[in-house]
């Protein structure tokens, strides 16, 4: 689905696509085996929508207090399925999640689409 997100924003080559997908697919096993949560909604067997949280360290603090933060991105549900509130449940799937370790703030990234 990494791919339709950028393709709505339009640009993409689609003879490109399948060195992509090899990338990618290695990217992901390494991400979902570190620092990176993945939220999926779906369809039966078909994956509809997903988004993404990066646990990154705070600087150490004397203070007590949550040590990480969450970098949230590729938050996407795929165009049919939306306005059926698959996004709002993965949004309530990942502000539920507590994580490796307890989150001081969720920090978006959002895109211009």
């Amino acid at each position: 689905m990494r791919w339709d997100v950028k393709a709505e924003e339009g640009g993409l080559d689609p003879a490109n696509r399948e060195a992509w997908v090899d990338r990618h697919t290695t990217w992901f096993k390494d991400a979902v085996s570190g620092d990176w949560q993945v939220f999926v909604a779906e369809d039966g067997l078909d994956l509809c929508g997903h988004v993404f949280v990066r646990v990154v360290d705070k600087a150490p603090s004397p203070q007590p207090g949550a040590t990480a933060i969450g970098y949230v991105t590729n938050f996407y549900v795929v165009a049919e399925r939306r306005g059926a509130g698959i996004g709002g449940r993965l949004l309530d799937a990942m502000t539920a999640w507590d994580g490796r370790k307890p989150l001081d703030a969720l920090v978006v990234w959002p895109s211009d689409a």
